[in-house]
This record gives C-alpha cells, sequence and structure tokens, in this order.
C-alpha cells in the first residue's frame, strides 16, 4: 500500500460542530476561547466511564457471558439515548469533514493563509463531545465550485482526546464497511 492511499484508508467523511477562532499568540490559552462547559465536563466523564465499563465488560465476558451480552444491551440502549439526547440540540450546527488522526479538511467560502494557527473545538457526532487543541493551516486550495478547501493538523491533541477521535474512526470505518456489505448483498 502506498503512503497515499494509507493516509486515504485513514481519512473518513464525516459531520461535525466546527468552531475556529484565530489566535493572537501561540500561548494564547484555549480555555480563554472555549470555556469548557459542564455540559462538556460531563460528556468527557461519561467517556472515561464508558472506557472503563468496556474493560470490564471484557474480563466478564470470560467469566459469565450471558449477564455480559445483558450488560452490553443497556449499554447500547444508553448509548442510543445519548444520542437522542445530542441530536435534540439544534443550536449544533454541523458540517461536512474529512477527518483523520493527525487533522481534519474542510470547506469554506473563505482563504486562508498556510500556516495559520487557530484554536479548534471539533464537536464529534453523534455524541457531540468536544476535542479542544490547536490546528494549524497545512493546505488551502480553491475548488472547482470557487469554494476552499482548507486542510488543518492538530497541534497539541491531548491524549484522551486523540484516543476519543481514534475511536471514533475506528467506529466510522466499521459502519462504512456495514453499508458496503449491506449494498452489496
Amino acid at each position: 500500500m502506498s503512503d497515499t492511499e494509507r493516509r486515504q484508508s485513514f481519512r473518513m467523511p464525516d459531520r461535525a460542530a466546527v468552531e475556529l477562532k484565530k489566535l493572537t499568540t501561540p500561548e494564547q490559552p484555549l480555555t480563554a476561547l472555549f470555556p469548557p462547559s459542564a455540559y462538556d465536563q460531563l460528556l468527557q466523564q461519561l467517556w472515561v466511564t464508558d472506557q472503563e465499563i468496556e474493560r470490564q465488560l471484557r474480563r466478564l465476558d470470560e467469566q459469565d457471558r450471558h449477564v455480559s451480552h445483558c450488560l452490553r444491551l443497556f449499554g447500547q440502549k444508553l448509548e442510543l439515548l445519548a444520542q437522542a439526547a445530542c441530536r435534540s440540540d439544534d443550536k449544533i450546527k454541523t458540517l461536512s469533514i474529512e477527518l483523520s488522526e493527525g487533522g481534519f479538511s474542510l470547506q469554506t467560502d473563505t482563504p486562508l493563509t498556510i500556516g495559520t494557527t487557530f484554536a479548534l473545538r471539533l464537536r464529534l457526532q453523534p455524541r457531540g463531545i468536544p476535542l479542544v487543541c490547536r490546528t494549524e493551516v497545512v493546505y488551502s486550495r480553491s475548488d472547482m465550485g470557487g469554494k476552499m478547501l482548507h486542510g488543518f493538523r492538530f497541534i497539541d491533541l491531548k491524549e484522551q482526546q486523540r484516543l476519543m477521535l481514534i475511536r471514533h474512526l475506528f467506529q466510522l470505518q466499521a459502519e462504512a464497511r456495514r453499508q458496503q456489505h449491506d449494498e452489496s448483498a
């Protein structure tokens, strides 16, 4: 597999709420631009708890598969409820993006200068968990429709957020494979 094919295989089309704010200084604290809300902190805690539950379910699966299966069903039910709660928030406007572990791309009407650094809050759907970090414009080009396509790389993504992003990308890949399988069947 070539480098181009490898990079493309880890880029996934997605929809996310994207907020970019130009940094006036590289040291400008992100919390000043995107103060963490109680809701955001709750979503982060839910994700951490979810990771611990998954570890415990794997251990329980070795001991009692029936109980483990029942608990997984409850987990799926809670996940669906969480997704429904996030979708009921009509204030969140999502954009089409191409997402990877290293960054993302999106279309805008506005040209951006390569090398410009922004504060980013990216809310992955459907959970709405925010990834907050610095990001840099790595490419900017116009497309056939007169829009600008910009590529951004994540600069200082925290490890916990990187793990959330990787899990989200795996879920997108699994969903895409399921859809391909369903269409070919």
